[in-house]
């Protein structure tokens, strides 16, 4: 693992996807390389893990989703804009861009794709997660501070 996988060390992925083979790959190439994986079959399964365990990174296997209904998607997004959405695709057109941006994904991933490629998006996405916790922390303890110097006066 480099150094720059060590940012994954932190945390946790469900992958929602529908093909055995590809959840047993995708599982057994991350399961050491970050903090938890949850695997979903479908997208009702997804949403039950999504809601019980609350993974940092989902990633989507798009051929569970019709174009018209990204439900799983939109009702993560109508109370939650903080976790990121992987959306993994083999249909390229810019139809299924606009409507995975409209919906408010975070990245798009044209299938097939490859290890490398998947492994660079979840490290650039974890650094993100990561310093978005940073600067809540530093907001806690700038108004912490601020409420310390308002008593002392």
């Amino acid at each position: 693992m480099s150094i720059h996988e060590d940012v994954l060390n932190s945390v946790s992925v469900l992958i929602v996807e529908d093909k055995e083979v590809v959840t047993e790959g995708l599982h057994f190439y991350l399961k050491n390389r970050v903090a938890d994986i949850y695997m979903a079959s479908n997208v009702d399964e997804g949403l039950e893990i999504y809601r019980t365990r609350s993974p940092q990174i989902i990633i989507i296997d798009l051929a569970l989703l019709p174009l018209s209904d990204m439900e799983m998607i939109e009702t993560i997004r109508q109370k939650d804009k903080e976790t990121t959405i992987i959306l993994v695709s083999g249909n390229n057109t810019q139809s299924h861009f606009i409507k995975a941006i409209e919906i408010g994904i975070n990245r798009y991933l044209p299938r097939p794709a490859n290890r490398s490629e998947l492994l660079e998006t979840l490290i650039v996405e974890a650094d993100k997660i990561l310093l978005r916790q940073e600067i809540e922390a530093l907001d806690r303890r700038l108004e912490n501070s601020r409420r310390f110097e308002g008593l002392k006066a």
